[in-house]
């Protein structure tokens, strides 16, 4: 009761639409889309905005940010709370995940990724990041602008979603196969060839958004999916792999 309290308290006030009833507290919690506006779109990129804002306001916003201010791991740590490896999986795959996919984050932030899946598999409930990757840091409005494209997708999965089959997000077990999947799809994320990254990290995302939400079912979606798109992941690795080694030996000629 009072970890819920203590989340509704440093919430701003957001439509009703935005809450959602928490049964095993009593109380009403926001969604997770909405953390992430008034966590990206305030005044203040620390500090939460009193009002949620629209489409247009967050991209207007985004084109106005401050280019100084920058977004660290520290940072979405203290965002996540203590929800923290579903919140960094879910905000790590969005670039790669999204219909137009931002390049250059897929190799970094897939490396983080893995670290975040072994540390899910061996029991850990706070992850740990060497020091160069703690501090490593994003660009505010870079964040902004792919939270603002993110978000649309997030709250589609949010409409569907509710608690079920929790135990397959909060058992040992289930961490330990929702680990795997994840550290399979960052290690394909990782890998600098065509069509081995927007299905891996959308999987990476609906993994770790069922985490957020404790929904079993969508966790079941993501495994699914992640079975298929390995599939598609090996075809492209059959193809690029060649061409790739190619690149490489007229480089070292």
């Amino acid at each position: 009761m009072q970890t819920a309290l203590m989340r509704t308290a440093f919430m701003p006030t957001a439509t009703i639409a935005d809450w959602v009833d928490d049964p095993a507290e009593g109380v009403a919690v926001s969604r997770f889309s909405t953390e992430l506006q008034n966590y990206f779109f305030s005044t203040s990129p620390n500090h939460p905005s009193q009002v949620a804002v629209s489409e247009t306001d967050r991209l207007t916003t985004a084109q106005s940010a401050d280019d100084s201010r920058t977004i660290t791991v520290l940072d979405l740590l203290d965002l996540a709370g203590e929800r923290t490896f579903g919140v960094l999986l879910v905000l790590l795959a969005l670039p790669s995940a999204l219909p137009i996919p931002a390049p250059g984050y897929s190799t970094p932030f897939g490396f983080v990724i893995v670290l975040l899946a072994l540390q899910m598999m061996i029991g850990r409930h706070r992850p740990w990041f060497p020091g160069f990757v703690r501090n490593s840091s994003i660009k505010h409005h870079q964040a902004q602008r792919v939270v603002s494209m993110g978000l649309p997708w997030l709250q589609r999965l949010e409409s569907l979603s509710r608690p079920r089959f929790s135990l397959l997000c909060s058992s040992r077990t289930g961490h330990v196969v929702i680990g795997l999947m994840i550290g399979l799809m960052g290690l394909c994320m990782m890998i600098p060839v065509p069509g081995t990254n927007t299905i891996p990290a959308m999987i990476v995302f609906i993994l770790g958004f069922s985490l957020i939400e404790e929904d079993g079912l969508i966790s079941l979606f993501g495994l699914t999916a992640g079975i298929l798109g390995g599939g598609v992941v090996a075809i492209a690795l059959s193809k690029g792999l060649p061409l790739l080694w190619t690149q490489i030996q007229s480089l070292t000629q």
